[in-house]
């Protein structure tokens, strides 16, 4: 799972991120974003295959569950293609 931290507009790169996963063939690694994202900039994130967008005031447990959960589902993927 890969974290992002945004606290202005560079949260807009997060496509070009997933692009780049995808192209070397990591389209599996999870993405998470937090900070300042508008409404419509989630969408498009989310669209481009960001798992999920915290905003500010969210709870680091939900934040700690979110980051599990998709870790998990990682390595049951993982060992599921072994």
């Amino acid at each position: 799972v890969i974290g992002i931290s945004s606290l202005a507009t560079d949260h807009l790169i997060l496509p070009r991120l997933m692009d780049a996963l995808r192209a070397a063939g990591l389209a599996d690694i999870q993405v998470i974003v937090g900070g300042i994202v508008p409404a419509k900039d989630e969408k498009v994130l989310l669209a481009a295959g960001v798992a999920q967008v915290f905003h500010p005031g969210a709870a680091l447990d939900d934040i700690v569950t979110a980051v599990r959960a998709l870790a998990a589902a990682r390595h049951a993927r993982q060992g599921a293609s072994a």
